[in-house]
């Protein structure tokens, strides 16, 4: 979680006061925002009490700010203990921990979301989301991301906190994905698609255990130097993976018998070129050592992967700068990119920070859906 500084919380929160409350409210005598939490807080003895609320009678603007402070209070005590036990007996950090807390609900109340939503980019490039004129707006939908709040607002605009400003192709993919669970085009060549994966020829052994390849499986991959894993074979010590060029050229062999399930390759790999690997099972008995299984095998495909060119990893670094820690954000770029393992990864995380939230598990499933399909996903 990003860790907000304790001050600028609080003059965020001044802020939204002064900002809050009418010209002839604050020409009197301005209110501290101490003595409004203390109020909310239930705080101030009788006499203070009792002046407070005449001043709510005679100001309306005051009496909706003090309401929406109620409500979050009435949020945070409605969400499980984890998030209750996050905030303090300061008024000001159980305020941050009330915005956490209600982010979650469909209606969020995003202040400082508002306060630090994406100013317009320094080149000047216009983008989808803009800065708010009034303090508090409800989202349509919305998600705890990274620490902060992603969502749509009633208007359709992105708002993301703490984030800078996003070109505007990016915001409108993140949108349609926070709107309706859709994916961006995937730069992922058809040789690595579902119709474009040779399948090896035979008939499955019926002998065959749930040995078999995991990862890199279909999609691209940016090192060049790619980690290969694999589910174990219940009777076999060891392995051996080989990896091949798109001709059947041997580029890469794991030297030493592997014990392990998974290998990282000790050459560099060319970027823009598609490869496969195989890992073997070898059984070890007395001195001597024979390949028991390997995989994969028919009727499986060939296990594909492609190493990220040079263009596309430009295009993915400029991306998950602006992303910073969001996975949503993240997720988005990898899928852009055609890197569809560090996707998944990305909207894992996502859906274990909201677990009681449906859409960031549809954005896994669409993206491992990605590999079996022959052509380009539509927005």
């Amino acid at each position: 979680m990003v860790r907000r500084n304790p001050e600028d919380a609080e003059r965020t929160l001044r802020a939204y006061f002064a900002s809050s409350l009418d010209e002839a409210a604050r020409t009197e005598e301005p209110l501290a925002f101490d003595e409004i939490a203390a109020y909310v807080d239930g705080q101030l003895d009788e006499v203070d009490r009792e002046i407070f609320e005449s001043r709510l009678d005679m100001n309306p603007t005051l009496r909706a700010e003090v309401d929406d402070l109620m409500a979050m209070r009435a949020a945070m005590a409605a969400e499980p203990a984890r998030v209750r036990r996050r905030a303090s007996s300061s008024s000001m950090v159980w305020a941050l921990g009330a915005l956490a807390a209600a982010a979650s609900l469909t209606v969020a109340v995003v202040w400082v979301a508002k306060a630090r939503l994406q100013q317009s980019s320094a080149d000047g490039q216009q983008t989808s989301t803009q800065q708010a004129a009034a303090p508090t707006i409800p989202l349509q939908t919305s998600l705890l991301d990274a620490g902060g709040v992603i969502g749509v607002d009633a208007a359709g605009t992105l708002v993301a906190a703490p984030l800078p400003a996003l070109p505007a192709d990016q915001a409108r993919d993140a949108i349609a994905a926070l709107q309706r669970g859709t994916l961006p085009p995937a730069a992922l060549p058809r040789d690595l698609r579902g119709a474009g994966l040779i399948t090896l020829m035979g008939e499955r052994d019926p002998r065959k255990t749930t040995f078999g390849v995991i990862a890199p499986l279909a999609t691209v991959v940016r090192d060049t130097r790619p980690t290969f894993r694999w589910r174990p074979q219940p009777k076999t010590f060891k392995y051996s993976v080989t990896i091949y060029n798109d001709r059947f050229e041997e580029v890469a062999r794991s030297h030493e018998r592997i014990t392990g399930t998974s290998w990282t390759c000790d050459v560099d790999l060319a970027p823009g070129v598609t490869y496969q690997w195989q890992v073997s099972a070898i059984r070890i008995e007395g001195t001597s050592s024979m390949v028991a299984d390997w995989a994969p095998r028919p009727p499986d495909a060939e296990a594909r992967f492609r190493i990220l060119d040079a263009d596309h990893r430009q295009s993915l670094d400029r991306q998950l700068v602006d992303a910073g820690s969001s996975n949503l954000l993240r997720g988005l770029a990898f899928i852009r990119a055609g890197t569809l393992d560090d996707a998944e990864a990305a909207f894992s995380a996502l859906a274990a920070a909201n677990p009681k939230s449906p859409l960031p598990h549809d954005l896994l499933e669409n993206a491992r859906r990605l590999r079996d399909q022959p052509t380009l996903p539509h927005k």
